[in-house]
């Protein structure tokens, strides 16, 4: 191979010192020297290095970037929740709990209906049923009352809204004296008229409270629920109404008799967790009734539920909503006997894999409160503070508070690498010469990167990032780009990926499936000897030559 000494990619040469090319040193080219110990066939190897994994655990630092544990794969993680006060009242009217809340695309309005309210929060056993309802305006973000209330008083019971109307279904009244059973109440609100009416209650033997009630093409799901006051009789039925022919169906039954959870339409099945149930504990080998940490999905297309893995927590009269592509859990209360542990947290929850995040922290426990999305918007209002549930004798602590969190327009985050040195040995040279990456990149998303490169480790971490940060920021896009502006011997390479979503609200992601780089490098790879007899048997010299783009030639020298 010829030896171009102006080659910038091939500045060493492999030059024995002036003695070693005299005639006393000719045993150095005797044939004993195997060819290829100087003159190996090159193997053309174009990359460097290829990463597919990008976890904390191999170097990657990230910022609003997880791993999963399950498939290892690192995506963008979901916006933490900050909770705002809104204008209006800044507030339900009244502190109310077990209402319920549903939202309406027509208007861009969450009506809050109904409940058990306090109207002096300092005389002691005032609480009631109440028909009224506060409005959550969207368009400004502020709440007010509503000029249109219930029909009758109604509480603990779901919402559901089908074909731009609001229904309000079920209703219990806990430890009523005299005992007053459920009524399967069902109210209509209809913003074409503004007016409430009454609709068609659940069928007799069916009417249940404190039941899970979900809407899913055009009909109403109502799962579970108790009728009696002090809710022995809780049930694992399903019941389904159809608006447009007015009527009640009973469908499959759950797995176990519950009440006091959320039924939640989720990649397109019924998503039953948690609540109180009655179950058979192997342990104390009988039934018991508390709560559960079941889940179970049901699937309209077959008429069947599946069990899901059981959860890690066992939550009850927890509030629940579909928001950012995962089911939001919000407070409950976990039971032992007869003290509750009440959550102040709110969860991101995936039923299917039992992950749990938290998003947000409450500034205090809250449970039998109400979360609901609109558009962008997550509105949570009302709920109970008290240390037990349905308390009275003056020790009922009920919450007015209405806030909300507005997702954000572009949602993005930051995979950055560890530092990879390019050269194989400090007695050589490397340089990168091309960085590349490749992504799955939905519409609306992107991936994007950046580089920096140094001459040592140290220097690194104050090297700017390429291509530009200031005055703008600039990035490659996925494919191979070339390296240009990189000196000879800058052998230290370190890169960052930036990852963004404009639809955070169904969250479509960006996933990166390889980045890759190459770079050229000369080296000596055997131990150098410290000093040569020109009358010395011949010296094997191993070299490293590695192009990234092509076949190239390479000088070394060693200096005396």
């Amino acid at each position: 191979m010829g030896m171009d000494m102006t080659n910038p990619h091939i500045r060493m040469a492999l030059v024995i010192i002036f003695l070693m090319v005299i005639n006393p040193w000719l045993p150095v080219v005797q044939p004993e020297v195997p060819d290829n110990s100087l003159f190996d066939e090159p193997t053309i190897d174009t990359s460097n290095e290829k990463i597919t994994t990008y976890g904390t655990n191999e170097g990657f630092t990230h910022t609003n970037m997880t791993t999963s544990p399950a498939s290892g794969v690192t995506n963008l993680e979901r916006p933490s929740f900050t909770w705002n006060y809104p204008g209006g009242t800044g507030s339900l009217l009244q502190p109310k709990t077990g209402g319920c809340a549903a939202y309406l695309p027509s208007l861009d309005q969450v009506f809050y209906t109904g409940g058990r309210a306090d109207p002096n929060p300092i005389q002691p056993d005032d609480e009631s049923p109440t028909s009224a309802v506060d409005v959550f305006y969207n368009s400004n973000k502020s709440w007010l009352p509503s000029t249109s209330n219930l029909v009758q008083t109604q509480q603990y019971h779901g919402c559901a809204t089908v074909n731009n109307k609001i229904y309000t279904v079920g209703d219990l009244y806990p430890y009523s004296n005299p005992s007053i059973n459920s009524e399967g109440l069902m109210q209509i609100f209809d913003p074409t008229t503004g007016n409430w009416t009454l609709g068609t209650n659940m069928p007799t033997g069916t009417k249940v409270g404190l039941a899970g009630v979900e809407s899913q093409n055009n009909m109403i799901y109502v799962a579970g629920g108790a009728s009696n006051p002090d809710r022995t009789n809780m049930t694992d039925r399903l019941m389904r109404f159809d608006p447009v022919n007015n009527s009640w169906t009973q469908l499959a039954s759950m797995s176990l008799p519950r009440h006091s959870f959320e039924l939640v339409s989720f990649q397109g099945k019924l998503v039953a967790y948690g609540g109180v149930a009655r179950y058979f504990d192997p342990i104390a080998n009988q039934t018991v009734i508390g709560n559960t940490n079941l889940s179970e999905a049901y699937d309209p297309l077959t008429n069947t539920w599946t069990q899901l893995s059981n959860s890690t927590k066992k939550f009850a009269a927890y509030a629940a909503e579909v928001f950012n592509g995962e089911i939001i859990i919000m407070g409950g209360y976990e039971a032992n006997g007869w003290q509750i542990t009440k959550n102040n947290k709110v969860f991101g929850y995936n039923p299917f894999t039992d992950e749990w995040k938290t998003r947000s922290t409450l500034q205090y426990g809250v449970f039998d409160s109400t979360i609901t999305q609109a558009n962008n918007t997550l509105v949570f209002a009302g709920g109970d503070l008290s240390n037990n549930r349905f308390s009275s004798w003056g020790s009922a602590l009920y919450n007015a508070e209405g806030d909300y969190f507005l997702n954000p327009d572009i949602h993005d985050g930051w995979i950055s690498s560890p530092m990879y040195d390019l050269s194989s040995s400090e007695h050589g040279s490397a340089s990168p010469i091309w960085l590349g990456f490749t992504a799955i990149e939905p519409t609306g998303t992107s991936a994007l990167m950046q580089y920096r490169t140094a001459g040592t480790e140290a220097a690194i971490g104050s090297a700017p990032w390429k291509p530009t940060t200031v005055p703008v920021y600039s990035y490659l896009s996925q494919g191979n780009s070339s390296l240009d502006d990189v000196s000879e011997n800058i052998h230290i390479l370190q890169y960052r990926l930036k990852l963004s979503t404009s639809r955070v609200l169904e969250w479509a992601i960006p996933t990166v499936v390889e980045v890759s780089f190459g770079g050229d490098e000369a080296a000596f790879t055997s131990p150098l000897p410290q000093y040569m007899q020109p009358t010395a048997s011949a010296i094997n010299i191993t070299t490293h030559h590695h192009a990234s783009t092509q076949e190239g030639e390479y000088l070394l020298s060693i200096h005396a």
